[in-house]
């Protein structure tokens, strides 16, 4: 096949190695970790501070700042699951007046509704 090109590929082919692909990078997050995508690990955001921006859709991201490398770390999840996800975390919200890029003073935690 090295000589013949375009080169092609079974879809349930493709689909079964992606899904393979997919699975291996998987890592699983603890309570109060984030991921960041420079180290390449699972840390708890320096200074237990970490950011929540909703999409609206009743799913967001949690960002806080790697205390190895100080880049952006990351993590989705559901709103619902903010209190479970980050139970010892500040978090500050978006449109709130804490958060990690508008103060320099550390947020209070702030309460979300059990969702009820």
């Amino acid at each position: 096949m090295r000589g013949q090109k375009p080169h092609l590929v079974h879809r349930a082919d493709l689909k079964s190695f992606l899904d393979k692909y997919v699975q291996r990078a998987k890592r699983s997050l603890k309570p109060n970790e984030v991921y960041c995508l420079r180290c390449r690990d699972a840390v708890r955001p320096a200074g237990d501070r970490a950011d929540y921006v909703s999409n609206g859709e009743g799913n967001g991201r949690l960002s806080g700042i790697c205390p190895r490398c100080e880049g952006m770390a990351h993590r989705l999840m559901s709103t619902r699951s903010i209190h479970a996800v980050a139970p010892d975390l500040l978090i500050g919200f978006e449109g709130g007046e804490e958060s990690l890029t508008g103060s320099d003073d550390p947020p209070s935690k702030t309460h979300i509704p059990d969702g009820d």
